[in-house]
């Protein structure tokens, strides 16, 4: 009789997750985001799970460290399938666990469902089950470097960090005014970023992009996410 085992990564397991992509680029692209996350502190192999029966593997989640909690950077399931059991499944073992190990805060942005299509809705019921609230709505604006930027100074802005190879992101605590924007996106673009998520309480009419025609939006929205824990602070 088969089994659903629901369990957290080894070391050794980590290729046997990046097989799970599809095609050899995929692959190796998990297999980089998994290298750096790992070197940055970022993530670590205890803080990937995924349920598996019969040597198959029916969902992965993966946690990633933020100022704020962990964040799920992915969480895949079978939706087209049983996905509800297999969530109920793997959050009575994961929650705890996290739970056990000082992880106070998780949030599940929409962002991080991989085909959800229209099972986005569903699983937000699912959640509310086991302690997550839906976060208050945040915009979401996803600019593209159109031209070079020369940054006026290294670093980067408060809340802002870069996302693979030539992307970034950069949560705000409020809308962003015209000038602070166009400074942000310059030190983003100084660090090599070609497109930049950002994020904030608000609607996406209100940004202001640089009058120089050096970004242009390339999609907006409105965030949704549920959060379980502390709604502020640090982990525990």
């Amino acid at each position: 009789m088969s089994q659903l085992r629901v369990a957290f990564l080894s070391a050794a397991d980590v290729e046997v997750w990046s097989r799970c992509e599809t095609g050899d680029t995929r692959r190796k692209a998990c297999r980089n985001e998994l290298r750096a996350l790992f070197a940055s502190g970022a993530s670590e192999p205890g803080l990937l799970w995924w349920a598996r029966e019969d040597g198959a593997v029916l969902a992965r989640c993966l946690w990633v460290r933020e100022p704020a909690g962990l964040s799920a950077g992915l969480l895949e399931l079978p939706w087209r399938g049983a996905w509800r059991g297999v969530l109920r499944r793997l959050l009575e073992r994961m929650l705890p666990a996290l739970e056990r190990r000082g992880h106070g805060r998780l949030e599940i942005g929409a962002e991080a469902l991989r085909g959800a299509g229209r099972s986005v809705a569903s699983l937000g019921a699912e959640l509310l089950l086991h302690g997550f609230a839906e976060a208050p709505p945040r915009a979401e604006v996803r600019p593209r470097r159109l031209r070079t930027v020369t940054a006026l100074r290294p670093g980067l802005p408060e809340g802002a960090e870069l996302d693979g190879d030539d992307g970034g992101r950069w949560r705000m605590a409020s809308p962003p005014d015209g000038q602070a924007l166009a400074e942000g996106l310059g030190l983003l673009a100084g660090q090599g970023a070609r497109w930049v998520g950002l994020e904030w309480p608000g609607r996406p009419e209100s940004l202001e992009l640089p009058r120089d025609g050096s970004w242009e939006v390339e999609a907006s929205g409105i965030r949704r996410a549920w959060v379980r824990g502390k709604e502020a602070g640090g982990e525990a």
